[in-house]
């Protein structure tokens, strides 16, 4: 399958919160603090983040639908040299390679701004996935975080810290 790895657009918002709505269903995006689905105002607010560049997106598609997206939030002051990574990956295109090569992809291109040392990203430690996205990218496991999650039924899952440096 051919697709297409970019940085994210203002007019990708949609296709994105289509992707992110799908994780907050499944419960499990831990980087998305909602557990309500993204609405039309959140997905105005996600393209305004992109326009000013407080948040990155990049995207992998297929004939012009995002199938892929990871987001890279910016930290401030003396956390202004690590990014938090976040990634959602449409079912029907998962397992085919896509979300390791677009995380790759993202790290590359986060590599050239100067200023950033450091990647992060919170996993679900059910997300077997997710864990093998981030490994096959470089990440290492940092730590754990016991309990940090916590879903609709009450249930609390451990997080796992994966880090990167640049």
């Amino acid at each position: 399958m051919k697709f297409e790895l970019r940085h994210g657009r203002p007019e990708d918002a949609i296709e994105f919160a289509k992707l992110l709505n799908k994780s907050i269903k499944n419960k499990t995006a831990p980087f998305i603090n909602t557990n309500r689905p993204l609405t039309l105002k959140d997905t105005k607010k996600y393209a305004k983040s992109i326009r000013k560049r407080e948040i990155l997106y990049f995207v992998a598609e297929v004939d012009n639908k995002v199938i892929a997206a990871v987001s890279a939030k910016f930290n401030k002051y003396r956390l202004a040299h690590n990014v938090s990574l976040g990634w959602a990956i449409d079912e029907n295109h998962r397992g085919k390679g896509i979300g390791t090569k677009l995380l790759k992809y993202v790290c590359t291109e986060l590599k050239k701004i100067k200023r950033l040392k450091r990647l992060e990203c919170s996993i679900v430690s059910e997300n077997k996935a997710s864990i093998k996205i981030a490994k096959r990218a470089g990440f290492k496991r940092a730590g754990i975080l016991k309990n940090a999650f916590k879903v609709d039924n009450g249930r609390y899952h451990n997080l796992y810290i994966f880090e990167k440096l640049l």
